[in-house]
């Protein structure tokens, strides 16, 4: 089973990195995302001045600062939740707080915790057999080959099957796969797997009849006053249970607070201390290139003798993240949009340079209402695009180093007259060049297994509100209506699934004096952001797409799940011929297209 699930993943990874092909699911999926509307949490989190939680304003400022300047950690949103009181919460600009925004691994944690909450309830033990609980799966292989993986060895990612993440594109029937998938030689060591995940929350289906987030409304969500999230399923009906949830980042805080109340919510126990207890602990070591985090029962525990140490996390590829500091009863949420697989980014060295191991909170301090003012007034300004606190337009300079060029003197929210002519006109592109490109990130298309028809016009309008952009898709045509020199937020439809967008227009020069609109397109529930450039070229227009995470995250995630491809020795054949530095190439051309387009004149005739 595992050669022929490998060699259609080989099949669709060949199609993804030839741009002249259009991408096609070799697999069977329904929509998933649907809108999401911007609100507020049904039960919020009571609010405190830092210096009654015994936090200094000062310290706050500087770390909301320090995460946004630092230029690697490229945060969304931040939270700062102590004794159960939220002291500090900034959204920056494009992203709100009031936004539900994707999760990615850190749902794993919550997984984990249900599958927890079914060993407290006795329906499973823990050195269970899922040969055993599956029973219903079995085929002729198990009988001659038995599944002796447990469910402790799912819960610390150790199980050593080799059926992985990239089988989600390539197969549909991910039970059945996980069960019958080789065992690697080792099942002692920590090998980091997302199906191992997934059949944590089939297993919640299995011995409940209930799917994972239906046994976890009334146990924890419900009692946490949590009422809005998006969890989406497999096409068996369960949810993904490691990757999918869509959530707001106070209700993902509230699930650390009752973590570090030992598993009580106003009173009532919702987990057992003792089983918090054994989630929260070492189980089992991780590669030091991981960071400073070993690993408990689906949740990161930070390493002894780092500053990490005392402390345990919930985290997702990309900068989705809840860091919870039992010792100072302290929750650090953030989502972002970096590019980092676990902990390797700057995050976590200012988190915990902040709160970690060294730091020694008071009870309480004296209120320090200048301080408090201006760490408030900090977080508004980080809230608005069009309201920049000293340095930051600087930094904005860096973040759009992208694009090159220098930046126009005149106001970037009007058009510059070179570029009305453009108005009502219609540009198409060679097929060959753009028959994988879209306005949606690739990454996206591939996570959501929903692929574009590929790129083939735009239209450009300039109305007296602005601009209007129609990227045209085969069949489905996205309008997006940017803001000038500031973000506008709007939606994209996307065959079934809908995406918020803020969206930023500006008009500059590249370094040869060429007219420049550069376009940053911020899919705000997502750590995915679209950068395209358009050049005027006399009468015709030059396009350049970017997307991040960007060409090193992607070839980072393929080499992490691509070994186990290349154990078969077939197939292994087939790469070893392929020239790296070609296949680079080939993927840069998939990520970052460049092309040319040409007016549709007889359309104005």
């Amino acid at each position: 089973m595992d050669v022929v699930i490998q060699g259609r993943a080989v099949k669709l990874l060949t199609t993804i990195f030839d741009r002249k092909e259009q991408n096609v699911s070799i697999v069977k999926t329904v929509p998933q995302k649907t809108e999401l509307l911007p609100s507020a949490v049904n039960s919020p989190l009571p609010r405190s001045s830092p210096e009654k939680q015994g936090l200094d304003s000062s310290l706050l400022h500087n770390f909301i600062d320090e995460l946004y300047y630092n230029g690697n950690v490229f945060p969304h949103c931040v939270m700062v939740i102590k004794n159960g009181h939220v002291v500090c919460e900034c959204g920056y600009a494009p992203y709100s707080l009031e936004t539900m925004h994707v999760t990615h691994s850190l749902c794993k944690s919550i997984t984990g915790i249900a599958v927890c909450m079914l060993i407290d309830e006795g329906k499973i033990s823990i050195d269970d057999s899922i040969g055993k609980l599956f029973e219903s799966y079995s085929s002729p292989l198990n009988i001659l080959r038995p599944v002796k993986t447990t469910v402790r060895q799912l819960l610390t990612m150790s199980s050593g099957v080799v059926f992985n993440e990239l089988g989600v594109v390539a197969d549909n029937e991910w039970i059945k796969s996980f069960l019958e998938s080789n065992i690697r030689s080792s099942t002692n060591e920590f090998n980091y797997n997302s199906m191992n995940t997934f059949m944590l929350s089939a297993l919640v289906k299995e011995v409940t009849g209930q799917t994972l987030e239906e046994y976890l409304t009334p146990r924890l969500f419900e009692p946490l006053g949590i009422k809005q999230w998006l969890w989406e399923k497999s096409s068996d009906g369960n949810c993904k249970g490691g990757w999918g949830l869509y959530m707001h980042l106070e209700d993902l805080a509230k699930i650390g607070c009752l973590l570090l109340q030992k598993g009580v919510w106003n009173g009532k126990r919702l987990i057992s201390e003792s089983m918090v207890r054994e989630m929260t602990s070492i189980k089992i070591s991780t590669p030091k290139s991981a960071g400073d985090y070993d690993y408990g029962y689906q949740i990161w525990v930070g390493r002894v003798g780092t500053e990490a140490e005392n402390s345990f996390l919930f985290n997702g590829m990309l900068g989705q993240n809840i860091v919870c500091f039992p010792e100072k009863n302290l929750v650090v949420a953030c989502f972002a949009g970096n590019n980092s697989m676990f902990q390797q980014n700057d995050f976590f060295d200012i988190v915990n340079r902040t709160f970690g191991k060294s730091f020694r909170p008071k009870d309480s301090l004296p209120e320090d209402h200048e301080a408090r003012k201006r760490l408030r007034a900090a977080e508004m300004n980080f809230s608005s695009d069009s309201h920049f606190p000293a340095g930051r337009k600087n930094f904005a300079g860096k973040l759009f180093s992208f694009f090159g060029g220098k930046a126009r003197k005149e106001k970037e929210s009007t058009v510059p007259e070179e570029w009305l002519y453009l108005n009502g006109k219609t540009f198409s592109f060679l097929r060959e060049y753009t028959a994988s490109v879209s306005l949606v990130p690739l990454f996206i298309q591939t996570i959501q297994n929903n692929f574009s028809d590929g790129l083939t016009d735009i239209v450009f309008e300039f109305t007296k509100d602005g601009l209007r952009l129609t990227f045209v898709e085969g069949t489905v045509s996205h309008v997006i209506e940017p803001g000038l020199g500031h973000y506008k937020n709007g939606k994209i439809e996307f065959h079934g699934e809908v995406f918020a967008i803020s969206s930023k227009a500006v008009f500059t020069q590249d370094e040869d004096d060429r007219p420049v609109m550069k376009l940053d397109i911020a899919f705000t529930e997502t750590a995915n952001v679209r950068k395209i450039k358009i050049f005027l070229c006399d009468e015709k227009i030059f396009l350049k797409f970017t997307e991040t995470p960007g060409i090193d995250f992607i070839l980072e995630g393929i080499e992490a799940t691509i070994g186990d491809i290349r154990s078969n020795k077939i197939i292994d054949m087939i790469f070893a011929r392929a020239d790296t530095d070609y296949l680079i190439y080939k993927m840069k051309t998939v990520f970052e297209p460049e092309f040319t387009g040409r007016e549709r004149k007889e359309l104005h005739k």
